[in-house]
């Protein structure tokens, strides 16, 4: 009974994958996650049979698990190996909102809060980055075919 209720529920997610990846141009194991509230774990399978039954292409496949790995790597990393920093100028209204973050022990210093606000900015527009890198690999690419018919523009700075 228990494997029953298992496999519907399995079915029922994946239709309501099929729907979501219907209504949007860029599709992830993030953005199904996101929008089935279901961990990113769970999404991936459903993601790759997306593709594995043709409702999505093998570039829209391809663009969803850059779009993931974008994202896996900026969450695998631990507090302790960030090693960039940045300076943001923010509005009253948002650096109240950081220290009502780090108030509530949500997080530990305004700097983890915008860390996390950031992320979690980067996942809700992860479709837009999702082109936005594709753009930026085709550039490199570009670049790279460039240099290699003309090494000589390589002392241009390309």
């Amino acid at each position: 009974m228990m494997s029953e209720e298992n496999n519907q529920m399995n079915i029922n997610l994946f239709e309501r994958a099929i729907e979501i990846s219907s209504q949007t141009d860029y599709i992830s194991a993030s953005i199904l996650a996101r929008k089935l509230n279901i961990p990113f774990e769970d999404a991936i399978p459903l993601f790759d049979r997306l593709k594995s039954e043709d409702y999505i292409s093998e570039q829209a496949w391809s663009t969803g698990k850059k779009i993931d790995q974008v994202l896996v790597n900026a969450l695998e990393k631990t507090s302790n190996s960030k090693r960039n920093v940045i300076t943001v100028r923010v509005t009253d209204k948002v650096l109240e909102i950081l220290d009502d973050l780090v108030s509530f022990s949500i997080s530990q210093s305004r700097s983890e809060a915008a860390y996390m606000l950031i992320v979690e900015g980067i996942k809700a527009q992860a479709g837009a980055l999702g082109k936005l890198i594709d753009k930026r690999d085709q550039i490199k690419s570009l670049k790279k075919d460039i240099l290699l018919s003309a090494p000589e523009l390589k002392n241009f700075g390309l």
